[in-house]
């Protein structure tokens, strides 16, 4: 079993991890103009691609290559919980 402080620690790297993919990633379209569904398109794909990680480990991937994709789904969790919070759209939308 894990410690609190294994746990944040493991939070904070996923931050950094969210933090540079979301530099990487800043020319794309802006997600608060994307719809929860349109999101969710999103997060989809970046689960296979997370899962791809899970299938290729003694492959060609690199296994840090992984923390990418983990950043990349928790961006875009992240951001469909924004803009329902925030009522930008509704689940419907």
């Amino acid at each position: 079993m894990s410690t609190v402080l294994e746990e944040i620690l493991l939070i904070r790297k996923l931050s950094k991890e969210c933090e540079n993919k979301l530099e990487l990633n800043s020319k794309k379209q802006h997600w608060k103009s994307l719809t929860p569904k349109e999101l969710m398109v999103l997060l989809k794909d970046e689960v296979k691609e997370l899962e791809k990680c899970i299938d290729d480990t003694e492959d060609t991937w690199d296994r840090k290559k992984a923390w990418g994709e983990a950043a990349d789904v928790a961006n875009i969790a992240a951001m469909i919980a924004d803009n329902l919070s925030n009522n930008r759209f509704t689940a419907e939308d």
